[in-house]
């Protein structure tokens, strides 16, 4: 099913030339990938979980639960960026770009009313 996804991702994107298409498919994906991918305590004791992106995804999803395990919010962060620290209205770690160049970044934590 990942490969699946996958290609129908590349092929939204215009397609494969055959031979990188044939490679692709000659790859064992595994059945299941995990549902989780980053794991965090912020100063307040909040949990942040990363969800695992799926192929093709740009933003990151984290969930922010409280102590006692209620949902406080779904915060979109780029996936390539490593959280470092988190916490009130601000969330800091790095980002890589394409180049893995690694390039220090604070995002303000905007709320919303979904």
């Amino acid at each position: 099913m990942l490969l699946d996804e996958t290609m129908a991702h590349v092929n939204s994107l215009g397609g494969l030339a055959a031979p990188t298409r044939d490679c692709y498919r000659s790859l064992e994906y595994p059945a299941a990938s995990p549902a989780y991918r980053t794991v965090a305590i912020d100063p307040t004791e909040h949990i942040w979980v990363e969800e695992s992106p799926l192929p093709g995804d740009s933003l990151g999803i984290w969930r922010v639960d409280a102590p006692n395990g209620t949902l406080q919010a779904v915060v979109r962060m780029p996936r390539r960026f490593q959280l470092m620290e988190a916490g009130g209205d601000d969330a800091a770690g790095v980002r890589r770009d394409e180049l893995d160049v690694e390039t220090a970044r604070v995002y303000r934590l905007i709320k919303t009313d979904h």
